[in-house]
């Protein structure tokens, strides 16, 4: 298995509210893949992070902010929904949704095809300890991401977003929600800057 991909262990536990429908569902194991040199690009910088172009049509996002990146492909862009409400421990949000969506007449109405969501983490709290305390429910199982510890949260739903993934630095959770053809590839990208992997 790659070091750097995803890998998975068995289940901690499971929390799967009793008014949700279930259905069997695969857990993912490693996810392999190089995505390509950094090369840089000065034309298009958002607000709170940098883009820089990738290898095979694909571009890296980089916060500046939370210390985050992650590679996208060249058909998605940033996106924020304009009625988005915000959770009082939200700190901060990424998505990313497919182009031709976003310029819809229904892009209020899309579900984004990948999404970083930032939380704080309190000094001497442990991921797990987080997640109880937020009542994440599902499946709950422990992953890796680049070499970082972390945890997968699986909804047996019908309904998306059913995967989410939860991984921290010293001071952050972050929530990752892949969705569509690409989320795994860009979770497997997904890396949190030098600090330790706040276990």
């Amino acid at each position: 298995m790659s070091p750097s991909g995803i890998m998975s262990s068995g289940p901690i536990n499971n929390r799967e509210s009793a008014d949700q429908r279930s259905e069997p569902n695969d857990q993912p194991g490693s996810i392999e893949g190089a995505l390509g040199e950094e090369h840089s690009n000065s034309a298009t910088t958002p607000p709170v992070g940098s883009i820089s172009e990738q290898s095979n049509d694909w571009l890296k996002y980089t916060d500046s902010t939370f210390d985050f990146s992650v590679n996208y492909p060249d058909t998605y862009i940033l996106w924020e929904r304009p009625d988005e409400t915000a959770d009082s421990d939200l700190l901060g949000r990424v998505q990313f949704l497919d182009r031709v969506l976003a310029e819809s007449e229904t892009a209020a109405l899309q579900i984004p095809n990948f999404s970083i969501e930032v939380f704080h983490l309190a000094p001497s709290g442990s991921l797990l300890e987080w997640l109880e305390a937020h009542n994440v429910k599902g499946t709950i199982t422990s992953i890796r991401i680049n070499e970082r510890e972390g945890y997968q949260a699986s909804l047996l739903t019908l309904q998306a977003p059913n995967q989410f993934y939860y991984v921290a630095d010293d001071e952050r959770v972050f929530r990752l929600i892949p969705l569509g053809m690409y989320g795994e590839r860009m979770l497997e990208s997904f890396t949190v800057g030098g600090a330790s992997n706040g276990q």
